[in-house]
């Protein structure tokens, strides 16, 4: 059975392919406008493009522990021509010193940690590398849309 990170390896140059917009593109502007500038943490960045809205005023860094995915997003960063600190890194456990960062985001990644308590540890390592004041912006995919269903047309996910 492969591994999250031995999935994400495989299929980083195709994914690169996927998506050249940020996924909330209009919700990571109003961030940008917002936060203006400071240091940035994307918590498993994947091939890049939610760095597109931070680009000025931004000291960006992304972390994800897939090596391939981090490959597509220094390509993607040249394509669109911004730098990004990039570093191999698993969420669990951050590379970082405490209060290093004044902003977070992080676009379906924590989803992908299925067990409660590691996903607890993974909150925690974010709240430490974060500044006091500091806010982060997480998205996790919801099973319970109903693009998830089995049966779009019924009332219960799993029929």
């Amino acid at each position: 059975m492969s591994t999250n990170r031995e999935v994400f390896d495989q299929i980083a140059e195709s994914w690169y392919g996927v998506r050249h917009w940020p996924l909330l593109r209009e919700e990571l502007e109003e961030l940008a406008k917002r936060w203006h500038s400071g240091k940035l943490l994307n918590v498993g960045c994947a091939h890049g493009p939610d760095f597109l809205p931070f680009t000025e005023g931004f000291d960006l860094w992304g972390i994800d522990f897939s090596a391939a995915m981090l490959k597509q997003a220094q390509r993607y960063s040249g394509k669109f021509n911004f730098y990004v600190n990039f570093v191999a890194a698993d969420m669990l456990s951050l590379p970082f010193s405490n209060n290093t960062f004044d902003w977070a985001i992080s676009v379906a990644a924590y989803h992908h940690i299925k067990d409660k308590n590691a996903r607890e540890r993974a909150f925690r390592e974010l709240k430490r590398v974060l500044k006091p004041g500091g806010e982060a912006f997480l998205t996790v995919w919801n099973r319970g849309q109903p693009r998830f269903w089995l049966n779009p047309q019924s009332k219960n996910p799993l029929e």
